[in-house]
């Protein structure tokens, strides 16, 4: 063989080995397009997956309801959310019901205290011995007036009516509140004369009026003009704050199937600090209130706090031996429902 076709060999194996490491390279390159061809599909659909599940955390997230009371779970150590701020509660429910004893209630009881409902459906017992009425002239303070010399009013009513209407004066700067309280108490005779007359939706026997709990408002101006009170302008005040010391609007706005009348932003009632405060927060009427109560026993009350309170509520029906089983260590207070069964309120701290 001579040199030339030696030569001629060589570039023969040449181009064939140049050929193969060709088809290695393609077969590696059209694997790498493959490889991420896949990856870019997974990564796709991963991110597909992801926005499809912040969409629905979205949607989920808008239908919780948010409120300024919320109810407490009864657990351990549990949170309860407030317009003023979130505090931690440590004291648990099986503590509550372990630490409790039972008092005597009299039957009158089941008619007596802030939550003793009346309506058109639930009559007023006039019981004898509640003689809690006091002449709000001769019991209440300069900053707000009285339409007759004998309007009267429940004693405590009265109480947390004085230092609503200081607070308002002070918290606004206003020297004269020109707030006249033009109804309050009213006894039989007087509510059915004015059923009779048309002033009136409830026969007497049947309005919240005999209770001396709710009373109206009414605006006496300078210039001689007057007018029924409502929440507005200076008066927004209450719209925020009646609550705080124990105060509802008794025919709220969109109630009146529930309540029987229409709405009538002049009609206060006392409930007390911690049913105020919830029926608020709940936007409630008191006959709402009453319901959702009655479904709370010892064994699982109606947790809430307010910001500075936390508060147990429940319900105890009427029963044969007249026992009512109350905590041992927190203070409380006992309502009627006038009807058939009592309401105890419990402050935790």
């Amino acid at each position: 063989m001579n040199k030339g076709e030696k030569r001629r060999k060589r570039r023969k194996y040449h181009a064939r080995y140049d050929r193969i490491m060709l088809v290695v390279v393609m077969f590696i390159l059209v694997g790498a397009v493959v490889f991420l061809s896949i990856r870019i599909f997974q990564l796709k659909k991963e991110n597909s997956v992801i926005s499809s599940e912040i969409k629905l955390s979205e949607e989920i997230a808008t239908e919780i309801p948010t409120e300024n009371i919320t109810e407490i779970p009864t657990t351990e150590t549990s949170q309860t959310t407030t317009s003023a701020e979130t505090t931690e509660t440590t004291v648990t429910t099986t503590d509550f019901r372990e630490n409790f004893e039972t008092e005597k209630y009299s039957d009158n009881d089941i008619y007596k205290g802030v939550l003793a409902i009346v309506n058109s459906d639930t009559e007023y017992k006039f019981i004898e011995e509640d003689d809690e009425f006091v002449k709000v002239m001769d019991n209440g303070n300069e900053f707000y007036n009285v339409s007759e010399n004998d309007l009267e009013l429940e004693k405590e009513t009265v109480k947390y009516l004085n230092l609503m209407m200081e607070n308002f004066a002070k918290d606004t700067g206003t020297d004269d509140t020109n707030i006249w309280v033009v109804e309050g108490r009213r006894d039989y005779d007087t509510q059915n004369n004015i059923y009779n007359s048309g002033s009136s939706v409830f026969r007497a026997g049947y309005s919240e009026y005999h209770t001396g709990r709710i009373f109206d408002l009414a605006v006496f101006e300078d210039d001689g003009t007057s007018y029924y009170f409502s929440p507005k302008e200076k008066y927004e005040w209450f719209a925020e704050n009646a609550r705080r010391f124990g105060f509802i609007v008794r025919f709220p706005e969109e109630k009146q199937d529930l309540t029987g009348e229409e709405y009538r932003a002049r009609s206060y009632q006392y409930v007390g600090v911690p049913h105020a405060e919830y029926i608020f927060a709940t936007g409630f009427c008191l006959e709402e209130y009453m319901e959702l109560v009655k479904g709370y026993t010892i064994e699982r009350p109606l947790e809430f706090g307010d910001g500075e309170h936390e508060y147990m509520v429940y319900y105890v029906p009427a029963n044969d031996n007249h026992e009512l089983p109350v905590p041992k260590d927190y203070q409380y207070t006992v309502s009627g429902d006038n009807s058939d069964g009592l309401i105890v309120t419990a402050v935790k701290n």
